[in-house]
């Protein structure tokens, strides 16, 4: 959950990318959520003041760990692809290098 919503803020796509990011943590490093606490308003917290750690993990390329950063912040303004490029300045990150995002999706993509 993005820290806007948690703040009752104004929503925007941007949330999305908010937890898109720790979606991305998530799948590749197989753990909990960096913001993950029992308590949950303790986990709010660490939410809203964008406190986490990405230590070295095994799973964390440099290209993950710098994507990860840029959409971990707390202005949603600021997040990488909320800006006036949108989303084309997400999919130009270093991570998505060699995806094709126009054939993607098609049923038969073409063979690399």
């Amino acid at each position: 959950m993005a820290p806007e919503i948690i703040a009752e803020e104004e929503a925007t796509p941007a949330a999305d990318l908010f937890s898109f990011g720790v979606m991305i943590y998530i799948l590749l490093t197989g753990e909990k959520s960096m913001f993950y606490h029992s308590n949950h308003m303790l986990a709010f917290q660490k939410i809203l003041n964008c406190d986490y750690e990405l230590e070295e993990h095994k799973n964390l390329t440099p290209q993950a760990t710098d994507l990860i950063k840029k959409l971990l912040v707390r202005d949603p303004q600021k997040r990488l692809g909320a800006g006036p490029e949108g989303f084309h300045q997400l999919k130009q990150h270093s991570f998505f290098e060699g995806i094709n995002f126009d054939t993607l999706f098609l049923k038969n993509p073409p063979k690399v």
